[in-house]
């Protein structure tokens, strides 16, 4: 049963099936990723299957491998741990802002960041709590001195802002998911946005399997192994439509979980993997 009825969504479903171009790098793709990410205040964008994929073609990017760690805070959404698990990656928790358990704070995080870490994750949906009133903007300039990357995981909230600037102004990398309970709902799906071209550079090779960008992205490798992130031409003609018709919903309370009491932790495996302790 349909959910809803959308006739020029459903002219475009046609019209992709009909054109035999489904997916890998297909031009609706590309035009959907720089249409999303423009919305977002941000200069590249880079559409995956899924959030997850998103954020790990970022962490891939950034050079996490076994050995190395990340940051976030006991409360975040599961992805954060677990993406970074399957690249090897061990997590390290901050202690969170007071009024806002899923953000770190930023003068725990000061002390924290020595090397091996990899890249500081932190949950900024406006949906969960008035995000304005935390200190975006000393988080940035804490990992700046640092020069460890900040990733903004912004659940559904494409519309998110910071005091009415772009969120990629203050991070290197923002994801957003367009998968359920989003504010904009393509099915699947999920959008790295960045200042950065090396990063989008970066983290495109890892969703195409290895391949750069550039007019030989289909068949010429560079010296990466990536994996298949790649966004179907359906899911990303549909974002693009509902964009463009601003078809917005509410986003949805986003699920988020205590890592540091779940069983994975207390597993042979995990401690062998990551080093955790």
């Amino acid at each position: 049963m349909k959910q809803y009825s959308n006739p020029a969504l459903e002219a475009l479903e046609l019209d992709i099936l009909d054109s035999g171009v489904w997916g890998t790098i297909g031009p609706r793709s590309v035009s959907a990723a720089a249409a999303l990410a423009s919305f977002a205040g941000a200069s590249r964008g880079l559409l995956c299957h899924s959030a997850d994929a998103a954020y790990e073609s970022l962490l891939r990017a950034f050079g996490c491998a076994h050995g190395d760690k990340i940051v976030t805070t006991d409360l975040c959404s599961p992805s954060h741990v677990l993406v970074a698990v399957c690249t090897g990656t061990a997590p390290l928790f901050c202690p969170a802002d007071e009024e806002i358990p899923c953000l770190p704070d930023p003068d725990a995080l000061d002390v924290l960041l020595t090397d091996g870490v990899r890249a500081v994750v932190a949950d900024f949906a406006s949906e969960q709590a008035d995000t304005d009133r935390y200190p975006l903007d000393k988080l940035a300039d804490v990992c700046r001195t640092h020069r460890v990357p900040l990733i903004l995981d912004v659940g559904g909230c494409l519309k998110a802002k910071w005091r009415g600037q772009p969120l990629t102004a203050y991070c290197d990398a923002a994801v957003f998911n367009l998968g359920k309970g989003s504010e904009l709902y393509a099915g699947m799906g999920g959008l790295v946005a960045t200042d950065s071209e090396e990063i989008a550079a970066g983290a495109f090779a890892y969703h195409n399997c290895g391949r750069g960008p550039g007019d030989g992205c289909s068949l010429n490798f560079d010296e990466i192994v990536g994996g298949d992130f790649r966004v179907t031409e359906w899911t990303a003609g549909a974002a693009k439509l509902l964009l463009s018709q601003e078809a917005f919903a509410e986003a949805a309370p986003r699920l988020l979980c205590r890592m540091k009491e779940q069983p994975l932790y207390d597993t042979d495996y995990f401690r062998k993997m990551t080093g955790c302790r």
